[in-house]
């Protein structure tokens, strides 16, 4: 085969690849707005999952993570914009932890360089006054020191609604510690088999195109990995 012919062949394949690429980036989007058309159907036949009892922070909370969720925030090596994550770290719309990426020039570059999943979460709850979200929620020891044992912790897991923070255990077998190992919001109310559907920040999950990668990432959790639980109050917005 000349060269000329065999380059005209690679060129045809990484078009059929490039095609069936698009073609199943289509299937993926169609496949997300048919869960969508599915959660509204649920919606109707289940009004116990309405937001009605949310607290009108928790619903921007879940706006604000929809929004980022549909930037397929992801960590730098999968070709992410860091400066999303750094964003939650260092401003004062998350943690503002200014001095935190200190030995990078202040960027998040590398997966583990800071564990952002409290960060993401008070970047959602950006209207929460700036001392509990600087002071509370960079770690799941954080949030347990300032928020466990008050009003705001929930004590119950099965009444977790959407718009709760929640700390899950990294594995069943692994709870070494009693506050938890990693923050995530709940987007949902536990199903019958105790199922909570979950935004995450530094987690690995599923992205707005259905592949499984780590970042700002959707997934479930089961109540039996929930370490413990809390919603914010009325008295914690402000500036």
């Amino acid at each position: 085969m000349k060269k000329a012919e065999l380059q005209a062949l690679v060129d045809s394949l990484q078009s059929t690849v490039n095609d069936q690429t698009e073609a199943l980036r289509r299937i993926r989007r169609s496949l997300k707005l048919r869960e969508l058309d599915v959660e509204q159907i649920r919606e109707k036949l289940l009004p116990e999952r309405k937001s009605a009892d949310m607290l009108p922070g928790a619903e921007e909370a879940l706006r604000r993570s929809e929004a980022e969720f549909e930037l397929n925030v992801t960590e730098p090596e999968l070709g992410g914009d860091s400066s999303r994550i750094t964003g939650y770290i260092t401003s004062r719309e998350g943690i503002g932890w200014s001095s935190a990426l200190d030995e990078t020039d202040d960027q998040y570059v590398k997966n583990g360089q800071f564990a952002w999943c409290g960060c993401f979460a008070a970047w959602c709850y950006t209207g929460l006054k700036f001392k509990i979200r600087f002071n509370s929620f960079a770690s799941c020891y954080r949030l347990y020191r300032d928020l466990g044992n008050t009003s705001r912790e929930v004590r119950e897991f099965t009444k977790i609604r959407p718009g709760d923070i929640f700390t899950v255990w990294p594995s069943n077998s692994d709870r070494s510690y009693k506050w938890g190992d990693h923050i995530v919001i709940a987007r949902s109310y536990p199903d019958a088999d105790g199922e909570i559907e979950t935004i995450e920040g530094n987690a690995k999950g599923y992205g707005p195109e259905g592949d499984w990668r780590e970042g700002v990432s959707k997934r479930s959790r089961n109540i039996s990995t929930i370490a413990k639980a809390y919603r914010p109050q009325a008295e914690d917005y402000g500036t």
